[in-house]
C-alpha cells in the first residue's frame, strides 16, 4: 500500500470515528436536538399584544406574556438559548412554524392548525366572546348576525374561519393588527369584534368605555406546539407543562401578562 492509499485511509477511518462521536453526542442531550434550528437557541414565535403570546415593555426586562414567559422557561428546562421572534399577527406566527422558522408557539390548537402542529396537552382554556364599542346597540350574541352589522376578525385567527361560515346576514371585516381593530372600534368602523376574551379584554383597555359581552360563543384550548415532525417532542413538552401548572408558575405568568378571559 503506497503512501496516498495509506493517507486515504487514515482520513477515512477519521472521518467515520468523527461521524459516530456526533451521533453519540446527539443521542446523549435528548429530544430537543432534533429540533429544527441547527444552533443552541430555542426560536419561539410570538405576536405582539396578547397577553396570552407577548407583551412587549419599555425595557427588554419588563418583556411578559404567558407563550414569552412558557417560552423562557423551556428554553431553560432544555438547556437552550431562548431566542423570541414576535410577529405583528397570530397569523404569521402560525405561517412560521408552518416553513420551520421557528421551532415553538402558543397557540389555540384548533383542528386545522393541528394539520401542520403537534400540539401539547392544552395549557389554558379561554372562553371565546364579542367586544362592543361604546353605545352599541349590539347587547347579545343574538344581535350579532344581522344585515348591516360589522364584524371584525383578526386575519388568520381560528374565529375568521368560524365567523365565516356561521355569519349569514353580517359584514365580516378582517383586521390585520390590533391596532386596526382599536382604530376601527373607535371610528366606527367596527359594530363588534370576536376573538378570544383575553385579547378583548386587552383591547378594551385601549378602547373607552367598550365593553366585552357576557356571551360564551365556546372556548380556545392554548398549547404549546411544535412542527409537525417534531412529535416526538410531545412527550417532554407535556411534562414540563405539568409541572408549571402544578407548581404555580403558571399562575404568576397569567397574573404578570394581565390575562383575563381564563375558564376553569
Amino acid at each position: 500500500m503506497n503512501y496516498f492509499d495509506r493517507t486515504k485511509r487514515r482520513i477515512l477511518t477519521i472521518s467515520v470515528v468523527l461521524g459516530m462521536c456526533l451521533i453519540c453526542a446527539c443521542a446523549a442531550t435528548g429530544q430537543t436536538t432534533s429540533l429544527s434550528s441547527t444552533s443552541n437557541a430555542l426560536k419561539v414565535g410570538l405576536y405582539v399584544g396578547s397577553p396570552t403570546s407577548a407583551i412587549v415593555g419599555s425595557k427588554p426586562e419588563d418583556n411578559t406574556g404567558v407563550g414569552f414567559e412558557l417560552g423562557r422557561a423551556l428554553a431553560k428546562e432544555w438547556g437552550r438559548e431562548f431566542v423570541p421572534v414576535i410577529y405583528p399577527k397570530n397569523a404569521d406566527v402560525f405561517n412560521a412554524i408552518k416553513e420551520q422558522a421557528v421551532d415553538l408557539v402558543f397557540t389555540n390548537a384548533s383542528p386545522a392548525r393541528a394539520k401542520v402542529i403537534a400540539f401539547s396537552k392544552p395549557v389554558l382554556k379561554i372562553e371565546r366572546g364579542f367586544l362592543v364599542p361604546p353605545q352599541s346597540k349590539i347587547h347579545s350574541q343574538a344581535d350579532v348576525d344581522q344585515v348591516g352589522v360589522r364584524v371584525g376578525v383578526s386575519v388568520g385567527s381560528s374565529s375568521e374561519l368560524e365567523m365565516a361560515e356561521q355569519l349569514k346576514k353580517a359584514i365580516l371585516i378582517r383586521t390585520t393588527s390590533s391596532q386596526q381593530a382599536i382604530d376601527l372600534l373607535k371610528n366606527g368602523g367596527l359594530d363588534v369584534f370576536t376573538t378570544n376574551k383575553a385579547i378583548l379584554f386587552d383591547l378594551s383597555d385601549s378602547v373607552p368605555d367598550s365593553k366585552v359581552l357576557p356571551d360564551v360563543l365556546g372556548y380556545e384550548y392554548v398549547s404549546l406546539g411544535v412542527p409537525l415532525g417534531q412529535g416526538q417532542l410531545i412527550e417532554s413538552i407535556n411534562q414540563f407543562v405539568s409541572v408549571v401548572q402544578n407548581n404555580g408558575q403558571l399562575d404568576s405568568m397569567i397574573k404578570r401578562s394581565g390575562l383575563r378571559g381564563t375558564a376553569h
